[in-house]
């Protein structure tokens, strides 16, 4: 088999956010890159992404918030059109204004994605994949309100507390060792009944260009590619919620590499631009590093 690698933007929805605007109770919806298309994995991957608030009530640089999420994740397979994906992941958020820390599990989340589409091994000079999915993700992050808390926005909890559905779709195209691949992902959020708060839905675009070269037992591919997301605001009782909500478009860059069964990634993404909390939070970037095992 070659050795082709998928995005795919889950429910999270998310990249992964933080933040007053996008918190990381909403991270863990994104996936990023699929090693081996075909074959089932179990691995662990680290998110690393900052924030800073430039509102001007307050100091240029007085509040940044940093956030570390490290999943559990895995895609067993089934058939030849079957795939079930879950992640389980790991949250510390930190702000650096009132030294708050919450750490802890995240929101897990969990897909069935159905290939429509499959002449990857196929002899023709151009081969196709075509995938879609849908799922959930549930509740396992604590939306906390602890009074020492207060003042801490409901997006830096480490869940959402609430049932949201996910759909995606994937199509990739191979052409020799160049690799295409574009997804869209949506996240349909519903509100957390003991808080009435509902986070805002989410769509995700991501398309990457890859060339993939093989010697031996190794297999080594970069890439580049663009991002796109938007946020819709809020709510709480129906009241719209001030700084939430926004836009961003991400220039993204990576490599992934196969050595026999195990799949080693790393990815930067920056932003090119970015609308978040009426203007007032600037993502200052993204690190994603991964390693899995094949079976």
């Amino acid at each position: 088999m070659k050795f082709i690698t998928t995005i795919v933007a889950l429910l999270l929805g998310t990249s992964t956010f933080a933040c007053d605007i996008c918190g990381c109770s909403s991270a863990g919806n994104t996936l990023g890159i699929l090693p081996h298309y075909q074959r089932s994995f179990i691995g662990i991957r680290t998110l690393y992404q900052s924030y800073e608030n430039v509102n001007s009530l307050y100091e240029a640089g007085s509040i940044q918030d940093y956030f570390i999420q490290t999943s559990l994740w895995g895609r067993y397979t089934f058939g030849k059109r079957w795939q079930v994906i879950g992640v389980l992941p790991y949250n510390v958020n930190h702000r650096n204004y009132d030294n708050a820390t919450l750490h802890g599990i995240g929101d897990a989340s969990a897909l069935v994605n159905f290939i429509i589409l499959n002449t990857m091994d196929s002899t023709k000079v151009f081969k196709h994949h075509l995938m879609v999915g849908t799922g959930a993700k549930l509740p396992t992050g604590n939306f906390m309100e602890e009074e020492r808390f207060a003042d801490i926005p409901a997006n830096f909890r480490l869940g959402t507390g609430s049932f949201d559905a996910l759909f995606n779709i994937v199509y990739t195209l191979q052409y020799q060792g160049f690799v295409f691949s574009a997804n869209a992902n949506y996240r349909l959020a519903t509100e957390n009944q003991a808080r009435s708060y509902k986070f805002g839905n989410q769509a995700n675009i991501t398309g990457y260009l890859a060339y993939q070269q093989r010697k031996e037992n190794w297999a080594i591919q970069p890439y580049l590619g663009v991002s796109f997301e938007h946020l819709q605001k809020d709510t709480h009782y129906y009241a719209t919620q001030p700084r939430t909500g926004g836009k961003a478009v991400y220039g993204l860059a990576g490599v992934e590499a196969a050595y026999n069964q195990y799949s080693f990634g790393v990815n930067s993404q920056m932003p090119i631009s970015q609308n978040y909390g009426d203007g007032e939070l600037k993502n200052k970037g993204r690190l994603m590093a991964s390693v899995t095992y094949l079976f």
